[in-house]
């Protein structure tokens, strides 16, 4: 996943998502996004309905781009 976050509060962002149940890993990264995560559930739907709506409440996300691999 990658996520763009208000640029003074990545770091926070960071913090906050290795938190969450299901995101294993998470990098700053520089240019078009702020952080990559990877996320990890029993299905796309708990991914969807669980993971992804706790990453989005972060008040520093501004917005993310899921990528699914098979």
């Amino acid at each position: 996943m990658f996520i763009t976050a208000d640029s003074e509060l990545s770091r926070i962002a960071l913090d906050d998502l290795r938190k969450i149940s299901g995101v294993e890993e998470v990098y700053l990264s520089r240019g078009a996004y702020d952080l990559v995560a990877k996320v990890n559930g029993d299905s796309l739907e708990y991914i969807r309905e669980y993971i992804l709506k706790q990453i989005r409440r972060i008040n520093s996300v501004r917005s993310t781009l899921t990528l699914t691999v098979v």
